[in-house]
């Protein structure tokens, strides 16, 4: 039985009913999007990803992309300044060394140039930050877990814009 639609809400009359959610299948991947032709979320995903995308030139696309991560740097804003208010500012220095891509938090210029106090307060507040999830160590280098939360970082800290 089709469920009746406001106008304003209403599908096209070549997609199915919606099935139950159990019914759907993840759209993680090409393959298993395949599968789903007889679905209208399927048919929905695939007229907008050839109607918009595909047809647009690399111009456009960088716009697209560049509003999309605004809108979720922007929309995130609220978590991140929460996030910034529930650390130390030895810990907001810290984590501004990172972004600034400094590798040795003990040297002394490191220390005294962005303020981190004593190496056992840097040893600390590394700790610190870790077990909040802001940052972790890859391959030695210690970097942010949210890369929009760094971006975000750069434009209200640092005075640096970001574009795609």
């Amino acid at each position: 039985m089709r469920e009746i639609l406001s106008p304003a809400r209403q599908r096209p009359n070549n997609f199915p009913p919606p099935r139950s959610v159990g019914a759907f299948k993840p759209l993680s991947t090409l393959g298993k999007l395949k599968t789903l032709k007889g679905n209208w979320i399927y048919q929905f995903f695939y007229t907008y990803k050839y109607n918009t995308l595909w047809y647009k030139t690399d111009e456009e696309i960088a716009i697209c992309a560049e509003w999309a991560l605004k809108e979720l740097i922007y929309t995130n804003t609220p978590l991140y300044q929460k996030e910034v208010e529930s650390i130390s500012n030895t810990q907001l220095n810290l984590i501004k060394a990172i972004v600034a891509g400094k590798k040795k938090f003990t040297s002394t210029k490191v220390m005294r140039d962005y303020k981190l106090g004593t190496p056992n307060n840097v040893t600390k507040n590394k700790a610190a930050l870790i077990d909040a999830d802001i940052i972790h160590e890859f391959e030695g280098t210690f970097e942010l877990l949210d890369p929009a939360f760094e971006l975000w970082f750069l434009k209200q800290y640092m005075d640096k814009d970001f574009s795609v």
